[in-house]
């Protein structure tokens, strides 16, 4: 218990310490910081998803966790729980971050091919891309309505299509999208013809088809996902089914095995396990969106 009293205390008065040195040591002792909690990786996750995660956020994030771990410990008389907190106040926000850029992900793709239709219905019409996302703009929604807004911007300040469609495919990160992107691309320069239009249709047909496969894979798997909640709270109801025959039994004599060293180190150990396993059934058993 003390233990992880000094270790909580050593930290805060680290980082005290560290505000108020001069500027270049304070730097390099921030860096050092930064590198050896890992703040560095969780902020570029944080950017790349638009949002400002700062030290500070990271740091408060920790201190509570070895807080809520210190405290548990306490009651519980067991410091494993204080090694617990810390281990997960350190991957939380990776946690956090991870599952909401997949959620953006998946729902950027889903709802790709729904609007890409509704600006190929324009071009016959309009022949021209500027003027189809012109009049397809006002029906589209979802969350890649930015993106064709973004890139009618671009068209209106005169930036060359081609540069603009390759900036949007950019942020998509989609081969088939780069293909229909190309299609367009030519469609703009030689006009959109019957015979053009017809393939950037089945361009993005593909990309229907494959997105319509992803839902299904995605659908098995977050069953898969799911048994996660059926297996681990079994093993643990065995826990402490297994507590609550030695309790009864402490009257004849018996000791209580969860209460000894080896059983405190067995239900934090335990306790890492179900949450690494956690991070794991979000790894290995759903989509991988970044590679398409």
């Amino acid at each position: 218990m003390s233990f992880a009293l000094i270790a909580f205390a050593v930290i805060v008065i680290t980082y005290g310490i560290s505000s108020i040195l001069p500027k270049k040591k304070s730097e390099v002792r921030s860096n050092r910081l930064r590198n050896a909690f890992g703040f560095d990786s969780v902020k570029d996750q944080a950017t790349d998803l638009g949002l400002k995660f700062q030290l500070k956020h990271y740091i408060i994030l920790m201190i509570i966790s070895m807080v809520v771990g210190i405290s548990i410990a306490f009651i519980t008389d067991n410091l494993m729980f204080a090694v617990v907190g810390t281990v997960i106040g350190f991957f939380v926000p990776r946690l956090v971050f991870s599952k909401l850029k997949y959620s953006r992900r998946k729902a950027m793709l889903f709802n790709l091919p729904t609007n890409v239709r509704l600006l190929v219905s324009m071009m016959r019409d309009c022949k021209s891309l500027q003027k189809s996302l012109e009049m397809s703009l006002p029906v589209m929604s979802g969350v890649t309505k930015p993106l064709f807004e973004n890139l009618y911007n671009s068209l209106l300040l005169g930036v060359d299509p081609r540069t603009a469609l390759k900036q949007m495919s950019a942020k998509v990160q989609f081969r088939k999208f780069d293909d229909l992107c190309e299609k367009i691309i030519m469609g703009n320069i030689d006009g959109f013809h019957t015979k053009s239009i017809k393939s950037i249709k089945e361009s993005n047909d593909d990309i229907k088809s494959d997105i319509a496969l992803l839902q299904t894979i995605d659908v098995e798997n977050r069953t898969k996902r799911n048994k996660f909640f059926v297996i681990f709270p079994a093993g643990w109801a065995i826990i402490f089914l297994f507590a609550y025959l030695e309790k009864n039994m402490e009257s004849m004599g018996s000791s209580l095995s969860l209460l000894t060293t080896p059983g405190k180190i067995l239900v934090g150990t335990l306790l890492l396990t179900t949450f690494f396993a956690y991070l794991g059934r979000d790894k290995y058993l759903r989509l991988d969106l970044d590679n398409l």
